[in-house]
């Protein structure tokens, strides 16, 4: 499995996530992992599980395996073309990407108002 490199600048923080499944595909459904990387060096992993619910709607949840054992819940997901966004309403955060052509990878911003610097 790839590990994804992520620098902070000011508000935004550019996130690559990888799909930690053996088969990528166009279906977003999956775990996928990346890593925040915050100025001193300091590291965080972020794994997203996105699934569907039975009538075909997407859902996530966001956990940091570095900071605690709980999921929190995406309350926003969109996906438009190739374009994700993901709302994480209880940490005012939020997700901006765009997914690889081969649907292995989903680069984009991780936005947090708490961490500008």
């Amino acid at each position: 499995m790839k590990r994804s490199t992520v620098i902070m600048l000011l508000l935004l923080t550019a996130l690559c996530l990888t799909m930690c499944t053996s088969k990528p595909d166009e279906d977003i459904v999956g775990t996928w992992q990346g890593t925040l990387v915050f100025p001193g060096a300091i590291e965080l992993s972020v794994v997203y599980k996105i699934s569907k619910t039975p009538a075909g709607e997407l859902r996530a949840t966001l956990l940091r395996p570095d900071q605690r054992d709980d999921e929190i819940p995406v309350t926003k997901i969109v996906l438009e073309n190739r374009h994700l966004f993901m709302e994480v309403g209880s940490i005012n955060g939020s997700f901006d990407g765009n997914i690889s052509s081969d649907g292995s990878v989903i680069q984009g911003q991780w936005k947090h108002p708490d961490w500008s610097h």
